[in-house]
């Protein structure tokens, strides 16, 4: 909405629950959005055009887009798809937690409040998760992170 500049997070995150309330939500990005982390719900379509893509700001100490009900036990989202996306974790600039020292060497361990690493992407528990044509840049520790979960592979 406002090319990237400005956090989009809230007019973003605003459209995306929608899908909480059941209905289907089909999100076109078609520039780029600076975001602090996104959650999708089952039923979700985020859609880049026009090279549009999502930023994480700086600080963000999470997944870009992540499901919103994420579990390791259970399924607990289903449909959720991300296609044609530039996604930027912006790993050079973050301001993360202090870092773990171990045998006098320095090692930076980012993670989540919950304790998952930090990832491009995060999905634990969904049922038909499609991701495609998708890039993933300068992620933190993973560029993708999907447990207990069933995908379907897509090819260009």
């Amino acid at each position: 909405m406002n090319g990237g500049g400005t956090d989009d997070t809230t007019i973003l995150q605003a459209v995306l629950d929608r899908a909480a309330r059941g209905v289907s939500v089909h999100l076109v990005i078609d520039g780029t959005a600076l975001v602090s982390g996104l959650n999708a719900c089952g039923n979700t379509t985020i859609e880049c055009v026009a090279g549009g893509g999502l930023y994480l700001k700086d600080g963000s100490n999470r997944a870009i887009i992540r499901n919103a009900h994420r579990s390791r036990d259970a399924i607990t989202d289903e449909h959720i798809t991300i296609r044609g996306c530039f996604l930027n974790g912006t790993r050079y600039v973050k301001t993360v937690r202090p870092p773990l020292y171990l045998e006098g060497m320095k090692f930076e361990i980012p993670r989540e409040p919950d304790g998952t690493y930090i990832s491009g992407l995060q999905f634990f528990g969904v049922n038909d998760l499609t991701i495609e044509n998708t890039t993933l840049w300068h992620a933190r520790s993973f560029s993708i992170w999907v447990a207990n979960a069933l995908m379907r592979a897509v090819s260009p």
